[in-house]
Parts: C-alpha cells; sequence; structure tokens
C-alpha cells in the first residue's frame, strides 16, 4: 500500500498522515525496504482487511485500483484488479498497454490468460488485441489457431485491416507454408507511422527474407539493415541476432563474404560483451560464418563453428525468423564427406504448406548422387511453369536440386532456358551468388549437349565472378564435370581456377583413401592441438603453449585420434592437412 493509492482507492486526501501515525505506533504496517513510499500489511490486518472488503461488495475500489496501477504501468497489479470485476475497459486498456512488452518477455501465457478473459467478440472487433492473441498463440507454437483467429477477423472486418494485422497475417501465412504478398509487406512497411516497432520489426524480417529467397539481395540488404537498427532500439538480443544474421546471408549472397563474416564475429563479440541472453543467442551468428567457411571449402572451420552455436532452440520458430537455423550447412557438410545417412537427418522432416521439407529435399539429392533419377523425380516436381520462380541462389537448395534433376533427366535445353531467363535480373540485382550458380549450370547444360566452347564460356565467367571473394564450394558440389570444363579451358583464366582444381584432387585423395570422415566437430581447441602437434611440440609443451594441464591434452589428442580415424600423430597430421584442418 501506499498513500497515493489509498487516497485515489478511497476518495480521502489525508492517507499520508494516516500512514506516518501507523508507523510511529508500529500498528499494522511497515515500511518496505528499498521501495520508498511503500507499505506492507500485517498480515493478519491484511487477512481482516481482505475479509470485510470483500463483504462491502467493493467493485468500484477494484475499479479505481486497477485504473491507478495501470496508469503507472503496474499491469500484473492492475489486472489483479479488473479480474476482480471483470471490468472490460480496464482489461484492453492494460493487455493493450502491456502485450509488447509481455511478448518480448516471453510471457505468452499470461497474455493469452488476460485476453481470454475478454468476449471474443471484442477481439475481433478490436484487431490490435487480435494481433497480439495471434502472436501469443504463435509464439506457443500455436500457429493454426492464430491464423484461423486471424481469418475471422478478416472476415469481420473486411478492407477495414490494421496494419499490424497485415504482418502478423504474411508472418503466419510464411510460417505455415503458404504464398505471401509482398506487396502488402511492403506497403507496410512504407507505412511505418502509427505502427508498433515490434511489428514492423516482423514486417522488415520476413520482407528480407522473401527478397533475398527471390534472388534480390540488395532489397533484401536494405530491410535487414533497417531491421537491425530497429533491433538495436528495441534492445532485444535475440532480434539483435536475427537481424545480424539475415544481414550476413544477404552479403554472402552479394558477393561480399569476408564483410559478412566480419559483420558475424562484430556482432557476437558485442553480444558477449553484453552478456546475460546477448550470449545466449550469439550462436546464432555461427551459422552465417560457417556458412561463409563452407562457401571457400574451409570444412574444418566450418565444422568448428557450427559446434559452437547454439542448438537449443525452438527450430520452427528460429526458422521463421532467419535464413538457416543451422540444418542446412550440417547437411551440405555431410554431403560433402558422401555421409547419406547423416546429411538425410540433418533437416527437419516437417514440411510446411506446399514446401518439401529439408530433409526430403536433401534425400532428392542423395538419391541423384546415386544416379536414382525415379526416386529424385517422385519427391522434386520439376514440370510446374514456375519451376524456378524464386530464382537461384546460394541458399535456395530446393532450387539447385531442381537444376540437377533436370540435367539428370537429360534436359539441359530446359535447363538453359530457364537460366538465361534469370540471369538479367540476377545481375540487375547485384546477386553474385545467384550469379554464380547460374553460369555454372549453364555451363553443365551447355556442356551436355556438346557445345564445348559455350560450356568454357560459361565456367570462366562463374570463375572470374567467384574468385575475388573464393566462393568455391559451389564448383566441387557439381562434382567431376565441372572438373572436366575446367581443366579443358585453356590457358587456364587465373590462380583461383587452379586453386580449384586442386580442391578437387584434394577431394578425390581423401574419398580414395578413406570411407571415414571427421564429421563430428574438430573444435577449435582441437585444430590448435593439431597445428603445435604439426609444429613437433610435445604433449607437455602444447600443455605449456596452451595454458591447460597434460591430462586435458592427452583427452584433445585421444579425440583427434578417433575422429580422425587413426592411431598415431604423424597419420593424424597427414590426415588433418588432406582435410585442410591445418596448413601445410
Amino acid at each position: 500500500v501506499r498513500a497515493d493509492l489509498c487516497n485515489a482507492v478511497t476518495g480521502r486526501s489525508d492517507s499520508a498522515e494516516i500512514i506516518a501515525t501507523l508507523v510511529r505506533k508500529n500498528l499494522f504496517i511497515t515500511p518496505i525496504e528499498g521501495e520508498e513510499g511503500w507499505y506492507r500489511y500485517h498480515p493478519l490486518f491484511a487477512g481482516f482487511l481482505r475479509i470485510r472488503f470483500n463483504r462491502a461488495g467493493t467493485a468500484e475500489q477494484h475499479q479505481k485500483a486497477a485504473a491507478w496501477y495501470a496508469d503507472r504501468k503496474m499491469y500484473y497489479e492492475a489486472m489483479r484488479h479488473a479480474e476482480q470485476i471483470a471490468d472490460k475497459k480496464i482489461l484492453r486498456k492494460v493487455i493493450s498497454e502491456a502485450a509488447v512488452t509481455l511478448l518480448e518477455g516471453g510471457r505468452y501465457e499470461n497474455l493469452l490468460h488476460w485476453l481470454n478473459l475478454l468476449p471474443e467478440e471484442v477481439l475481433l472487433d478490436d484487431m490490435k488485441l487480435a494481433a497480439y492473441k495471434g502472436w501469443a498463440l504463435y509464439f506457443q507454437n500455436h500457429a493454426e489457431s492464430a491464423f484461423d483467429l486471424l481469418q475471422r477477423c478478416e472476415k469481420k472486418n473486411g478492407s477495414a485491416r490494421r496494419t499490424d494485422l497485415i504482418i502478423l497475417g504474411t508472418w503466419l501465412r510464411h510460417a505455415l507454408g503458404e504464398a505471401v504478398n509482398l506487396k502488402d509487406l511492403s506497403e507496410c512497411i512504407g507505412v511505418k507511422k502509427g505502427v508498433e516497432t515490434f511489428f514492423l520489426l516482423h514486417a522488415y524480417f520476413l520482407h528480407g527474407k522473401i527478397c533475398l529467397k527471390s534472388g534480390d539481395p540488395k532489397s533484401a540488404f536494405r530491410s535487414a539493415e533497417a531491421s537491425g537498427r530497429l533491433a538495436q532500439e528495441y534492445g532485444n538480443a535475440f532480434y539483435v541476432a536475427c537481424a545480424a544474421h539475415l544481414q550476413a546471408y544477404c552479403l554472402i549472397e552479394l558477393g561480399e563474404r569476408s564483410h559478412a563474416e566480419k559483420l558475424c564475429n562484430r556482432t557476437v563479440d558485442k553480444l558477449l560483451e553484453d552478456g546475460g541472453q546477448g550470449a545466449v543467442f550469439a550462436g546464432l551468428l555461427r551459422i552465417p560464418a560457417a556458412f561463409c567457411r563452407y562457401l571457400s571449402n574451409d570444412i574444418a572451420a566450418a565444422i568448428s563453428l557450427l559446434s559452437e552455436a547454439h542448438d537449443n532452440f525452438d527450430s520452427r520458430l528460429i526458422g521463421d525468423y532467419t535464413v538457416d537455423d543451422g540444418s542446412y550447412i550440417r547437411a551440405l557438410i555431410h554431403l560433402a564427406a558422401k555421409d547419406y545417412e547423416k546429411a538425410a537427418a540433418a533437416g527437419s522432416p516437417v514440411p510446411k504448406g506446399g514446401y518439401l521439407s529439408l530433409r526430403e529435399v536433401v534425400s532428392a539429392d542423395i538419391a541423384l548422387k546415386k544416379n536414382d533419377t525415379v526416386k529424385a523425380a517422385s519427391l522434386v516436381k520439376i514440370d510446374k511453369p514456375d519451376i524456378l520462380s524464386t530464382g537461384v541462389s546460394l541458399t535456395n537448395y530446393y532450387a539447385l536440386v531442381k537444376l540437377r534433376l533436370l540435367l539428370a533427366l537429360n534436359r539441359p535445353a530446359d535447363t538453359e532456358s530457364l537460366l538465361m531467363k534469370l540471369e538479367p535480373p540476377a545481375r540487375q540485382n547485384g546477386a553474385l551468388g545467384s550469379l554464380i550458380i547460374i553460369n555454372i549450370f549453364l555451363s553443365l547444360a551447355r556442356y551436355k549437349t556438346g557445345d564445348k566452347s559455350q560450356a568454357q564460356a560459361a565456367m570462366r565467367r562463374a570463375l572470374e565472378l567467384a574468385e575475388v571473394e573464393d566462393y568455391r564450394r559451389p564448383f566441387l558440389d557439381e562434382g567431376a564435370t565441372v572438373e572436366e570444363i575446367v581443366r579443358s579451358i585453356e590457358p587456364l583464366p587465373h590462380s583461383f581456377a587452379g586453386s580449384v582444381l586442386k580442391s578437387f584432387e584434394s577431394v578425390a585423395r581423401y574419398n580414395t583413401s578413406t570411407t571415414q570422415t571427421p564429421l563430428e566437430a574438430i573444435s577449435k581447441r582441437e585444430c590448435e592441438v593439431l597445428s603445435l602437434m604439426a609444429g613437433g611440440m610435445s604433449n607437455q609443451e602444447i600443455a605449456d603453449a596452451l595454458f591447460i594441464s597434460l591430462g586435458t591434452v592427452k583427452w584433445h589428442v585421444n579425440n583427434i585420434f578417433s575422429k580422425l580415424d587413426v592411431k598415431n600423430r604423424t597419420s593424424a597430421i597427414n590426415r588433418a592437412r588432406e582435410l585442410q584442418l591445418i596448413s601445410n
């Protein structure tokens, strides 16, 4: 209790004097330490007051107390009084003001409980409240229920939808795998004025993701930057991490791989420095950083970064905020090592709407690698006119598998025709990642038809595009035919082409020497131990250099031997060099 609250509830003006007298005489109340002006009733006296209060029929007092607390943003206390009398006006005021705070604080159950105190017709009439309930349901993994509520609200209000409801609807449709209207989302972003930061932030996230997937990384990056600025203002570590995650993937597609890595590292450092939840969500940035390493064929570093990524997230929700939750890169790493069983298990088995799940796409890709085009074709549908309507990119795995299937089905002309339509917009949008993929597959298609010179020309363009930021892995992922085309180019255009051929040779040496692969993550510390081991240091010298115990070094060495499937130091060092875990 406090004096101004007592005055508001009782209509008196002398509560401060009464409280001072009670405190002086040590009667019934005591000051709350650290809470200036607040007092606590003696438990027995509090019980007596509650009984008397309830007998008196005190709806008016509850109403006044609820209003007093609500005006001071003390929402839980306000709701405690509003619930007693089911005061819809106070309930709506408190929920409207507190909803975003509850959403960003993860108090979804509280918010749903409060919203359920209101009749449904109130929610359908008040689209803002309906939007809050939709988000709370979504965050509780009830996206279908949220979408049902949204549709009923849209049906009742027709064209009078609020911007925040449009944003929620677009987000839910995307989360459920349904087609979305990018124009609606762009208009919401353009409005800005009067749109809460929480809603606007989600609009930017989704706009960026959709633009990126459709092959427009420039527009995607603008939205990603805007989401980053809003996330910083919002002060929410999760949104900061997700915004940087999206920006990094945009930079990768724009051909700025090193810039993307620096952004990831800079954001990780900032989140770790801030501590708290920031340290938890920093792991999300290890995922695009791992993809950067993968693209340069630094598989060991990619594995190490993925091992540092935080895995204890609800991937269903995380996946709606990020370009990849790590599953795609894990699948690629296992595929590179020809460990098809683990590759198939890396992705989610749950499809969304009309889209295949990652696990289904991986299964189709594995079938192609095993020359089982029938199985691949049963999973990946390629006879629709919009076969590559979303464009191609480094992260659009479904599109890559479709292209591989078209070639496997001996349809190079169709492949070339589709890619020629995609090349101009990719060039206009600065989508270097898309252009690399387009030219590699153009080269493969033309090579299949016997047009060797045009195949070489397309491969030469792909190599020139990939050279600046070392996008080596896309060439290796398409296998022996790419190597054959690159070798046929005379003279080799530049040193990068030579390094691609050396990488092909390294992969071939490894695949013929063993069927085992270090798919368990070689950690950063284990790589350090390997490097020092290769420098001729003893276990004790390694322990001294790394400031760890001799027993810990022996433990790391045993793990290294196990992961590399070797029995001694010399074999471990040789294997590590073959796999580019350490420099030669």
